[in-house]
């Protein structure tokens, strides 16, 4: 079989039966790992990162597939193979490139989850950079289907604002709206917006989000602070005097969660909170019949409340 192959400056090459001895060796990419269809034959082509000298196995075609670069004009001199799979020299590239950013990188051009490698919003920060380098779209490699942005999703639950500035800095929609969902559920985030933040994010997502947290804010205080409404002629086990309790320590639970809890407390949060404070203690079952009937209104209306941007 003939050398389909050009060299560049960044390039070397060996036989597919070369041993290699690099200083390390990807445990996500290499001539051991199982890749995904339709790249399930041995790899074609090797990355290697400076200044550390980590190797990649990959697939040429995995690599030149919807970039419009030629994977950041790195591959411009490399043909594709004539048979993908049978043995041939395999090109080394020189990345000079951060190896972590560049694993997740690559995990995510496959479609895998990179989660056992605990990426941050930082560094998913860096991989957004290395996606348009190398000529991919944001949105395509990490389309909502994917692997990767399940994984985004994911640290949006612990770093729900930097994952939303993130979104909204690259008008990721769909991953900003998934994120909203989180930012929600820390309780003062919008005031704690910095000026980077709000610079970053920029006027169109800052505003949707500020609307969203207000809009939720002002239902969820319409919702609690209408009382139960409890019978009206006394019983021998309820006076007017015990109602009045009644009323009161609902008016101080629902006040709790009106001024102390995010604008994204959850359906479970409020029902914790109401029963916790009032729901055993009220000996009346007539008054506590209507409790619980207000709550389970109050919960269903919240439950269909919008809780994204």
């Amino acid at each position: 079989m003939s050398d389909d192959l050009g060299a560049s400056k960044n390039s070397a090459y060996a036989p597919a039966t070369t041993v290699y001895h690099f200083q390390n060796l990807s445990t996500a990419f290499n001539d051991s790992s199982s890749f995904p269809q339709p790249y399930h034959y041995p790899p074609d082509i090797i990355l290697v990162t400076r200044p550390t000298y980590t190797a990649f196995f990959t697939h040429y075609h995995r690599l030149v597939t919807e970039s419009n670069n030629q994977f950041g004009r790195l591959l411009e001199s490399c043909k594709p193979p004539n048979d993908p799979g049978l043995p041939r020299r395999r090109p080394i590239i020189y990345v000079d490139e951060n190896e972590h950013h560049f694993n997740c990188f690559l995990i995510a051009l496959y479609n895998w989850s990179s989660q056992l490698y605990k990426p941050d919003t930082g560094v998913f920060s860096h991989v957004f950079n290395l996606v348009i380098k190398y000529g991919f779209k944001v949105r395509s490699v990490f389309s909502p289907s994917s692997g990767g942005f399940q994984d985004l999703v994911r640290t949006a639950e612990t770093e729900a604002l930097r994952m939303y500035t993130l979104a909204a800095h690259w008008d990721f929609e769909e991953l900003a709206v998934s994120a909203s969902r989180y930012v929600l559920r820390v309780a003062d985030t919008i005031q704690n917006i910095t000026d980077d933040h709000a610079e970053t994010i920029g006027p169109r997502y800052l505003l949707r989000l500020i609307q969203l947290h207000e809009t939720r804010k002002a239902r969820l205080k319409e919702l609690l602070l209408i009382p139960p409404t409890l019978h009206v002629d006394d019983t021998p086990a309820c006076a007017r005097p015990q109602r009045l309790s009644v009323l009161r320590a609902y008016g101080l639970a629902a006040g709790y969660v009106v001024w102390e809890k995010a604008a994204g407390v959850t359906v479970q949060e409020i029902k914790s909170i109401l029963f916790g404070n009032i729901g055993t203690s009220i000996s009346c079952p007539v008054c506590s019949d209507a409790v619980q009937r207000n709550i389970d209104h109050v919960l269903d209306l919240w439950s269909q409340m919008k809780d994204t941007i």
